[in-house]
């Protein structure tokens, strides 16, 4: 009996000690790499982070940070900064603090119709008018806005800018609630205006993700907040998202604010109705899950997004202006800084970004590292105290750490070429995010007016354009004078210049003199 014990201890001590020289290494294309210089790396990101985040809190006056990193499908990182909430200075919890992620919304609503695309209940060059009747087309536009053209932001949609706004901030949410007209009700009330053929040039559209949440209750039967919690958030264990707060997570919601006079406000909480655009509400936590499916195939542990394959079309280019431009896919927009910051990492990452009163984030997808962050604070310029930049300073960080080399690429400058006729080029542009149909009254009931155009003029043989030259490379395509940045000019079926864009900018500016 004696011997028995001993002889199992033995055996006890030499499976410890395999397991733990197991544990210690891993094996990778031939070479041992320790687990802990893996966990120290993520250890010294990690410092990193704090000490960028923990000095936005102060530099920026922004009460609380919440941030999830996520790499090859796994969260590596996630953590609360500050306070939810400046009137009980209640700790702001990655897992568990609810924050508002505004127009981050119009990505997730895209991407759930994409499930729907994956699961064969839709196809991506379906007409929207078999899901959705009540288009209007005073212009009497001849082709078709098709599903695709909704998922990059190309359906040629009017942003009307009135009624999406439940105001009356002394009710209560569930009395303001109670007030809002059905998505489908707003969106038939006139709500749906084309002024541009469907796939001609990127325009930020609120309404063409309003449409798609009407789609996606269209082919589930179900109301947009129940479809969104049966195909998103419940697959990806997702728990504490959801369609505005539930009210029994109102006690977990971090309040918006403002820092005005030297003393934070809180902001009331917005109820749109255009929902699908704007108004669901996550813990960072959650947002990595998202992040985890699209690192990891189109999934996490807890389910499925949709099949490798979409997931590889989806983090792929979508519609762009120009081959070598940045553009759009499946309501993520391709972002890089080349010619807006001087010796930006030049690296393609796909994201989108958003505000509500009181709360701003940002959500991005780096694609040469497989790695996707999320990041949000309880303060924004609109609720006062000046603008927060949280996405670009955590993503430097991260690169840096990466050991991502900081370099600006430069496009060939061309010589000069005096073949090509400037003059056409001339003129004024503007960002097609305004009311193209509003009367002067819906402007007075808030219809987004037209902003400041700019100007393009034609001198020797250069474009100019807020005193910087542009040269021309061939017809329609100019690069700048330092060739850190180009643009493109896009031409309507009549060959007119119809927009133009820039290589590294998200959105089209229109032609407004013609």
């Amino acid at each position: 009996m004696k011997n028995n014990s001993l002889f199992s201890i033995l055996i006890t001590l030499i499976v410890a000690f395999f397991l733990l020289n197991s544990c210690q290494f891993k094996q990778i294309k031939g070479k041992k790499i320790s687990i802990n210089q893996s966990t120290n790396s993520i250890s010294l990101l990690s410092k990193k982070i704090d000490s960028v985040l923990f000095d936005k809190l102060k530099a920026e006056y922004v009460p609380g940070i919440s941030v999830v990193i996520v790499q090859n499908g796994k969260t590596i990182y996630k953590q609360g900064y500050g306070v939810a909430n400046t009137e009980t200075n209640e700790k702001v919890d990655a897992d568990s603090t609810i924050f508002r992620i505004g127009s981050i919304s119009k990505a997730l609503t895209f991407l759930t119709l994409t499930k729907l695309i994956d699961k064969g209940l839709v196809d991506y060059d379906d007409a929207v008018s078999k899901y959705i009747n009540g288009i209007q087309n005073p212009y009497k536009l001849k082709d078709t806005v098709k599903i695709k053209h909704l998922l990059n932001h190309t359906g040629g949609f009017d942003q009307i800018g009135t009624g999406r706004q439940i105001y009356d901030f002394e009710l209560s949410l569930n009395e303001r609630k109670s007030k809002r007209p059905t998505i489908i009700e707003f969106l038939q009330a006139n709500n749906m205006r084309r002024i541009r053929p469907a796939g001609q040039h990127l325009t930020y559209d609120t309404y063409g993700a309003t449409i798609a949440g009407a789609i996606i209750e269209k082919v589930t039967g179900l109301s947009y907040a129940e479809a969104m919690q049966k195909l998103l958030f419940k697959p990806l264990g997702m728990n504490l998202s959801s369609i505005e707060v539930k009210n029994e997570n109102l006690h977990k919601l971090a309040k918006g604010h403002g820092y005005i006079d030297g003393k934070y406000k809180t902001m009331p909480y917005e109820i749109y109705v255009t929902t699908p655009a704007s108004s669901i509400d996550a813990t960072s936590a959650d947002m990595g899950k998202l992040l985890e499916a699209l690192t990891g195939n189109g999934s996490n542990e807890n389910g499925k997004l949709f099949s490798p394959e979409t997931t590889k079309r989806v983090l792929a280019p979508g519609f762009r202006p120009h081959s070598e431009f940045t553009g759009a896919s499946h309501g993520l927009f391709e972002i890089r800084r080349q010619g807006k910051i001087p010796d930006a990492y030049n690296v393609r990452t796909i994201g989108h970004g958003g505000d509500m009163l009181g709360m701003s984030c940002s959500m991005e997808i780096i694609l040469e590292l497989n790695l996707g962050f999320f990041v949000v604070a309880n303060r924004n310029q609109e609720g006062g105290g000046g603008r927060v930049s949280l996405g670009e300073p955590l993503k430097n960080v991260i690169l840096n750490h990466f050991g991502k080399e900081k370099k600006t690429p430069l496009y060939p400058i061309p010589s000069s070429n005096t073949s090509i006729d400037l003059k056409e080029y001339s003129g004024k542009y503007a960002f097609g995010l305004y009311c193209h149909t509003c009367t002067e009254d819906d402007f007075n009931k808030g219809g987004w007016p037209i902003g400041n155009p700019m100007s393009i003029l034609e001198k020797e043989s250069k474009l100019i354009l807020n005193e910087t030259k542009y040269l021309p490379r061939e017809k329609d395509v100019f690069v700048r004078e330092d060739g850190k940045q180009m643009i493109f000019f896009g031409r309507n079926k009549d060959k007119k210049i119809s927009f133009l864009a820039f290589s590294d900018g998200l959105h089209s500016f229109e032609r407004i003199d013609k």
